[in-house]
């Protein structure tokens, strides 16, 4: 995979290309490429994303284990009144 900059690409783009339009033919790249950056960036999760994740699973967790003790204690009782 090869890597350019942007004043590479101008050089290689410069001889078939005036400068003005090899110019706006660079600005449009970089836009393209920031475009795609921040749409990537904003659909991968962060570590502040997963702590907060974490935290959300580690509560439901908790909540769930209580209900389920809750559960297994009124199935007792009604073990012994039957």
């Amino acid at each position: 995979m090869m890597i350019f900059t942007t004043n590479q690409i101008f050089e290689i783009l410069r001889e078939p290309l005036r400068e003005n339009e090899s110019q706006a033919l660079v600005d449009y790249i970089e836009q393209k490429v920031k475009s795609e950056f921040t749409e990537a960036s904003n659909i991968l999760a962060t570590k502040v994303d997963i702590s907060e994740l974490r935290t959300e699973l580690k509560t439901d967790i908790s909540d769930l284990r209580t209900e389920i003790q809750s559960a297994k204690s009124y199935m007792i009782k009604w073990m012994f009144i039957f």
